[in-house]
């Protein structure tokens, strides 16, 4: 490797004296000896060499004092109680943790902008944990949500006050309530079984949220919920004119319809519903196209 010169601020120390040290001597070991020739492969993983770094080994072991670093930042303080915690959302993985949070009692709010706090940003969609509108839970507030972070592995950042240094204050009116949502699934005669499985095995297995399964009939009880959720099936005798007029005035009251595959391709064309029908090429157009021209091409 490089010749040895003096430390300057913003090297990385790494030590090899931790639990894994052995990686990190593998990581970083510049000619490895290997008795067996068919491990070649991971001769070729030394970091130094894949990002060109300057990497210098040394005997003794090395305690730099992190506190009078030059450079370093003063050490940040955990805090016991916060004013709330912060949880990025950063794809449907995060839903697990947020559905154990609903189920606990927990009201949470969600950021609709981008914000930043203590020099960090957040973006728009990040939960928001307040203690103000938890005191009833007492101290069950902070251990259920270290329980729920430490089961589905969610990351929490601390936060002292509601105020933020750039967008919306963590408790005004432009951060909304997430309100716990109400799901109810239809089933019976018509509804294929299959797909019914499949939502209920979503909700009930994978992120372990609560809903119920209803026959069609009358839709007096849709008021009951806030989510439909319409699997595919045959819904020409189940959603009649007159109730989907019922459907349609609870959407409008702020019902949300979730439509799958034949569901949705029924509700198409349906006045009120904005959904329509893909239009199929027609075979002149399919004939013509670059992919079937080239494999005219590849067959000639």
């Amino acid at each position: 490797m490089a010749p040895f010169r003096p430390f300057e601020p913003g090297d990385l120390i790494v030590s090899t004296l931790q639990p894994k040290g052995v990686l990190a001597r593998v990581l970083f070991e510049p000619e490895a000896a290997l008795s067996d020739s068919l491990s070649y492969d991971i001769t070729a993983w030394a970091l130094p060499y894949v990002y060109g770094l300057d990497v210098y080994a040394l005997p003794e072991r090395l305690d730099p004092d992190a506190s009078t670093y030059p450079g370093a930042k003063p050490p940040v303080a955990v805090l016991e109680w916060p004013f709330a915690y912060l949880v990025e959302w950063k794809s449907f993985a995060d839903l697990p943790f947020l559905a154990a949070v609903l189920r606990s009692g927990i009201k949470l709010r969600f950021a609709e902008e981008p914000f930043e706090i203590d020099g960090r940003r957040f973006e728009a969609g990040t939960l928001i944990l307040t203690r103000t509108g938890n005191e009833a839970l007492g101290d069950r507030f902070d251990r259920r949500v270290h329980e729920a972070a430490a089961t589905f592995k969610q990351p929490l950042y601390r936060v002292a006050t509601a105020f933020v240094t750039r967008g919306a204050d963590l408790g005004s009116s432009d951060v909304p309530f997430l309100k716990k949502p109400r799901v109810v699934v239809v089933a019976g005669a018509g509804i294929s079984s299959y797909a019914v499985g499949e939502v209920w095995h979503y909700f009930d297995q994978q992120i372990e949220y609560p809903v119920t399964l209803v026959e069609a009939g009358d839709l007096g009880w849709l008021y009951h919920y806030d989510v439909l959720i319409l699997p595919s099936g045959s819904y020409r005798t189940i959603l009649t004119d007159e109730r989907l007029d019922d459907l349609k005035a609870w959407i409008r009251a702020g019902g949300r319809l979730v439509a799958m595959e034949r569901a949705a391709a029924f509700l198409a064309g349906k006045d009120g519903f904005a959904l329509k029908r893909k239009e199929e090429k027609k075979e002149d157009e399919k004939a013509t196209s670059p992919t079937r021209a080239r494999l005219r091409r590849c067959r000639a």
